[in-house]
């Protein structure tokens, strides 16, 4: 792990410390806030992928919650200035029991990542993985029917050249709660400090300060590309319109007009059904 990466990564992240002192401690906010995440992958130094969503769901909430017999609520903090959560960053995808599990007479049945066979438990971490057995037998083309090598590539290789966070780290389980947050931390006082604005704090001044750190990580990292997950996580980085009902997006973008740097990023839709989509986004991935 490159220290002095994560060295700088703090940095940025420490400007969410006071956010989340609000969050935690109002109740205003106990309906509506499920939890802190910055990063959910391992960090790598310049990634093959950075995968980018909106904002991280409430599993993590809920995986804490419903198995305690305290009613006292515990919202998962996970920050990489947490030593004992960088240590052990793992991708969530690839834990058993994520993307597919079930249950049997009650009793709950596991099954790893890669038992594409069994039932899915969750459609997006299921489809993700289907994103990057896609992707990884592009990459080996002669080893593409010899899925037990593609696995162990994934697990060897892959994951070690990706990464996974979200333009806002706020956990909610909707988009409408997160957006009812932004609006309510508008409003507190002395918040136009904490995100650095010289004018009077707006939803829309909150979801710019989410913006403007997501892209100091993005100039930090360094990633080939990056993938935005839906419609709305493009919009929000690149402040562009123009979905205009394509189910998906190649370009190369210039996030701040102040830095001529461009990235190749790749978004398509969640509408529905994206497994169809799977065989295009993973060619544009590896396309120049």
């Amino acid at each position: 792990m490159n220290k002095n990466l994560i060295g700088e990564l703090i940095q940025i992240e420490n400007r969410y410390l006071p956010i989340i002192q609000i969050l935690e401690n109002k109740s205003e906010y106990k309906e509506l806030y499920r939890g802190f995440m910055t990063f959910q992958s391992e960090i790598n130094s310049n990634p093959d992928i950075l995968f980018l969503g909106i904002n991280p769901g409430d599993g993590a909430f809920n995986e804490n919650n419903n198995k305690k017999s305290s009613k006292e609520i515990v919202f998962p903090k996970r920050i990489i200035s947490d030593a004992a959560y960088l240590k052990d960053l793992k991708l969530d995808w690839f834990k058993k029991g994520v993307s597919r599990g079930e249950f049997i007479q009650k009793k709950w049945f596991a099954y790893d990542w890669f038992e594409n066979k069994e039932k899915i438990n969750n459609s997006f971490p299921a489809r993700m993985i289907d994103l990057l057995y896609s992707y990884t037998a592009k990459l080996h083309p002669d080893k593409k029917s010899q899925r037990n090598v593609i696995v162990k590539i994934i697990e060897n290789e892959i994951q070690n050249k990706i990464v996974y966070t979200n333009i806002c780290p706020i956990a909610t389980k909707s988009i409408k709660d997160l957006n009812g947050i932004i609006n309510k931390l508008s409003k507190e006082k002395g918040i136009e400090k904490i995100i650095g604005s010289n004018d009077k704090a707006s939803p829309s001044a909150l979801k710019n300060f989410f913006r403007q750190r997501t892209i100091d990580f993005i100039n930090e990292i360094n990633p080939k590309v990056i993938v935005l997950l839906g419609r709305t996580a493009y919009q929000d980085l690149t402040l562009f319109n123009d979905y205009k009902g394509k189910k998906m997006i190649k370009n190369q973008i210039q996030l701040r007009k102040n830095d001529p740097t461009k990235y190749k990023i790749i978004s398509f839709s969640r509408q529905g059904n994206w497994s169809p989509l799977i065989d295009n986004i993973t060619t544009a991935i590896i396309e120049d």
